[in-house]
């Protein structure tokens, strides 16, 4: 791997409506923690076997997302507006 594949990470559509590819180099390592606009976990999966973050059941708003792989984090804000 890459030393710095983790600051490739990026997620696209960004605005999106409800679904968020998540891509990079070592994203399948990662793991995914979306948080709402009051800090609250709302969703937390593995990206080894799908790199699709699911935002379609919940309002249009500003969320934060944390991807973690190996001893790198990255986070990034998702624009979910519909």
């Amino acid at each position: 791997n890459a030393p710095n594949a983790q600051n490739q990470w990026s997620v696209y559509p960004n605005p999106g409506t409800g679904i968020f590819r998540v891509h990079g180099e070592t994203i399948r390592e990662a793991t995914a923690e979306v948080f709402g606009s009051k800090g609250q976990l709302i969703l937390k999966k593995d990206l080894k076997t799908d790199p699709i973050i699911d935002l379609s059941n919940y309002p249009n708003g500003v969320y934060l997302l944390r991807l973690r792989g190996g001893k790198q984090t990255k986070i990034l804000k998702l624009i979910l507006n519909r």
